[in-house]
């Protein structure tokens, strides 16, 4: 009979499966802390030096931009490094597309020690709001040590790539029906509400059944079931 075990986020799992360990976050990882710089050591409208990441207004849809740039860089994040928002608005995460950029203190940047870096991004996105609860201070923080005692269930490296190709097609997918519904939507709308338009526009649906992937379906019986 299989055991059922509680974890840390008061998630039930069953034991972990042949080659799977678990681990503290920091034991995987490199955290490195940002560091805020004084106004005289970057500039706006100079794209000398490195990129200079202050905070959750440089992350839009897990995208990094800036046009701030500093020749003094001391807390520097590398390219690929995993970034997360840390104080103020908390919880945005993105990958480093620079080569080397200088990160502020509303900002920490994760390098993975042999670990697949999406399934690390993966996985910590379905922590942001577990550790959010963690925060014990007034103003909204994720602290070092609430990432750094993160356990995390660790499959083997193939079994890392394997989830998270399977987790990117299921969100293509996802963006697929997404796209068709919408335009459904929209057809209905523009032609009004009767019965026949809608009739016909249930067409679709055995488009959408094509579209939906088996694993999608196992998955979700094993979610709702």
């Amino acid at each position: 009979e299989t055991e059922i075990v509680k974890d840390g986020d008061n998630a039930y799992y069953q034991n972990l499966p042949k080659g799977w360990g678990k681990t503290l976050f920091g034991n995987i990882v490199y955290l490195l802390s940002g560091r805020d710089l004084s106004v005289a050591k970057y500039s706006d409208s100079v794209q000398k030096g490195i990129p200079y990441i202050t905070g959750a207004s440089n992350f839009c849809d897990g995208i990094i931009t800036t046009s701030r740039f500093t020749e003094f860089p001391t807390v520097i994040s590398e390219k690929k490094d995993i970034l997360i928002t840390v104080k103020g608005t908390v919880g945005e995460l993105a990958v480093n597309p620079y080569y080397k950029a200088h990160i502020a203190r509303q900002i920490m940047a994760i390098r993975p020690y042999l670990v697949n870096n999406e399934f690390l991004k993966i996985y910590l996105e379905t922590k942001i709001d577990n550790m959010k609860l963690q925060s014990q201070s007034m103003i909204p923080g994720i602290s070092r040590e609430v990432l750094l005692k993160l356990l995390i269930a660790l499959p083997p490296k193939t079994e890392q790539l394997r989830i998270t190709n399977l987790i990117k097609k299921l969100f293509q997918e996802f963006e697929e029906i997404t796209l068709v519904l919408i335009s459904c939507c929209s057809r209905i709308v523009g032609r009004g509400m009767g019965s026949t338009s809608i009739f016909l526009e249930f067409r679709v649906l055995p488009l959408i059944a094509d579209i939906v992937s088996p694993e999608l379906l196992i998955i979700g019986r094993t979610r709702y079931k």
